[in-house]
């Protein structure tokens, strides 16, 4: 898996993560790592951007649940857009599409982070 960061200073410093490849065990931890890394440093909204991620593993959702509980602790955002129909049925299969907003574009998942409604579930 390849994993670039853009902080969008653009849209309110939200990070995007883009993540390419297969998400499995050794590639989750990576991803896992960058993401608290920047947690630590006070980043608190996230998008991860997977429109060029081809599986997601069971230690993929692991990383994301990591992550997204230490979000919450600090109040922060992390929504996923951009999946394929394959990412999209594994997160649905293990109910991960109602613990995290799943966005058709990044722009969808932008506008949750920034300014999310009572009925949106952002994790």
């Amino acid at each position: 898996m390849e994993m670039t960061i853009v902080r969008r200073n653009d849209r309110n410093g939200v990070v995007v993560a883009f993540l390419k490849g297969i998400v499995d065990g050794e590639s989750a931890s990576v991803f896992e790592k960058k993401i608290l890394d920047l947690i630590s440093q006070e980043d608190k909204f996230f998008i991860i951007n997977m429109s060029e991620t081809e599986y997601i593993t069971s230690a993929g959702l692991r990383s994301f649940l990591v992550i997204g509980k230490l979000l919450r602790g600090r109040r922060g955002r992390i929504a996923v857009s951009n999946f394929n129909e394959s990412v999209g049925e594994v997160f649905k299969m293990m109910n991960f599409d109602s613990l995290f907003a799943m966005y058709a574009t990044e722009d969808e998942a932008f506008g949750a982070i920034c300014s999310p409604g009572p009925e949106t579930t952002v994790y």
